[in-house]
């Protein structure tokens, strides 16, 4: 039932920012012709209401409609430690100063480490991310042609991240699926600082209500323990709700 439960919660943030993109590009759209309108994306519009209620409606007949859950139990599938393995590297050892390079559905293959120089705009960091994504794209594809022998250190360092046995198709489709994480570890530390203020509150809320204590970490993903953050879709607070 556990696993049942963090399913559904996943599978209705999922829907939700499927929702939320549909009704940003709405926005955009709306934008382009009547460009004295603006629209607050998922805050605004048939698309991001609907989204909110249909959240909130399923998971809300997910929680009571399963028993508690026991304090001591949060599931781990094995399938997913090399997700775990990512994110433990972006959150403990890759700060806001650096990105990792690496395949957006199989986060264990990591092409490299970029940095981002201090101070750098959103445009400046955007563009160092989107010339290493290219260039890995280039390599990916041209490898998708079908050579395997007498590479250089570059081509061989990328098909040593992959199956001996992977098909130029699939190659060809990982050229597509090249993003950049920015690193967080400076972030999630002085997330760990001002966590202090809240934890001994969330850690005795959430033994009364017999839930897992390791969700007492979820600020730090959600929000950075920052309670006046709001996310691009509007979520608000510690949570993010």
């Amino acid at each position: 039932m556990t696993i049942a439960l963090v399913f559904a919660i996943v599978s209705n943030v999922i829907g939700f920012t499927l929702l939320c993109i549909v009704g940003q590009l709405t926005d955009l759209q709306r934008e382009r012709v009547m460009p004295e309108v603006k629209s607050s994306p998922c805050r605004s519009g048939v698309f991001g209401k609907l989204g909110g209620w249909v959240m909130l409606g399923t998971l809300w007949l997910s929680l009571v409609s399963a028993p508690p859950l026991r304090a001591d139990v949060l599931p781990r599938p094995v399938a997913l430690e090399p997700e775990i393995a990512f994110w433990r590297r972006v959150f403990s050892e890759i700060g806001s100063d650096q990105g990792l390079v690496h395949d957006n559905r199989h986060l264990r293959v990591v092409y490299d480490t970029v940095s981002i120089p201090p101070h750098a705009s959103p445009k400046q960091r955007q563009k160092i991310f989107d010339e290493a994504k290219d260039a890995y794209a280039d390599i990916l594809k041209r490898l998708a042609e079908g050579n395997r022998s007498n590479l250089d250190a570059e081509h061989q360092a990328v098909l040593s991240l992959w199956p001996k046995d992977i098909s130029n198709d699939e190659l060809k489709q990982a050229a597509g699926r090249l993003r950049v994480q920015q690193g967080l570890a400076d972030r999630f530390q002085q997330g760990m600082v001002r966590s202090g203020q809240w934890l001994d509150h969330i850690h005795t809320h959430l033994k009364k209500a017999g839930v897992p204590a390791g969700l007492a970490a979820l600020p730090h993903v959600e929000s950075s323990f920052s309670p006046d953050v709001y996310s691009l879709v509007g979520a608000a607070g510690l949570w993010q709700f």
